[in-house]
């Protein structure tokens, strides 16, 4: 087991984590109307800032180059309102039609929603010590047991491990080399659907897949084996908000650890 020493500093700081992303949504000719695809991923963006009390989104509408300019423009003008009025307008800094772009492409018929937030990700305390740390104590697992793998921190909204999450990585790598006949199931969950458990998976805004709970298992899943553990060795799913704890947000955003051998 990896164990990390430190001293805490005699004052307390805050590591923020800025984090803008684009999401397109795209039309059919002369459309404006939002379909069930659109909606789902407005859900989706609605889920990532909730989390945020700092965000500022700016919806960009535009049009392919069928139709006269002014038609354009207006329809451009149409998409982007249709969605803003699904956001609060406090956290809107800006709406705009743009009109056509030069080509006729299927692809610039859309409107893009480009949001940043801050995410607040670890406090330190205020008092002066030293100690050794371990933040997930793998040694007792058995075979059919789950644990939720602590310290392993995402960019909100995307698969991307931020570095604070190295320690209880390396933890994990250090286990599994320990212990060379141990096999291991990676689970990732999400957060936010509502009140009924879903298997609908949240919106990842690097892909821009509704992949999100798999992706981050994968992330973990891939950093394991760029350090030399054999795949035979691991598996992994993503299994949505299927799976609640009841205790609120921030512990159905999980990725968990099972022994299956």
């Amino acid at each position: 087991m990896r164990f990390l020493h430190f001293i805490c500093l005699c004052f307390p700081f805050v590591v923020l984590a800025q984090t803008e992303h684009k999401v397109r949504l795209y039309y059919e000719n002369d459309m404006y109307e939002l379909t069930d695809t659109h909606y789902k991923k407005i859900d989706s963006i609605k889920q990532v800032i909730a989390v945020s009390d700092s965000v500022m989104i700016r919806i960009e509408g535009y049009a392919n180059a069928y139709g006269t300019d002014r038609y354009n423009l207006n329809l451009s003008k149409k998409r982007a309102m249709k969605v803003a009025s699904l956001f609060d307008e406090e956290t809107i800094v800006k709406t705009q039609g743009f009109g056509e772009l030069e080509s006729t492409s299927a692809q610039n018929r859309r409107v893009d929603i480009i949001f940043s937030y801050i995410d607040v990700v670890e406090e330190v305390s205020t008092k002066e010590v030293t100690k050794d740390v371990t933040i997930n104590d793998l040694s007792a697992l058995e075979v059919g047991d789950k644990a939720v793998l602590k310290g392993i921190l995402f960019v909100g909204g995307t698969d991307r491990i931020l570095p604070e999450s190295t320690v209880a990585l390396q933890e994990l790598h250090t286990y599994l080399n320990t212990h060379k006949n141990i096999r291991i199931h990676l689970i990732g969950h999400i957060c936010c659907h509502g009140e009924t458990p879903s298997s609908d998976d949240g919106l990842n805004n690097i892909t821009n897949t509704f992949t999100l709970s798999k992706d981050r298992a994968k992330a973990i899943y891939d950093y394991l084996i760029q350090r030399g553990i054999s795949n035979d060795r691991l598996t992994y799913e993503g299994r949505a908000y299927l799976e609640p704890l009841g205790k609120g947000s921030k512990y159905d955003r999980r990725v968990e650890i099972e022994i299956l051998e």
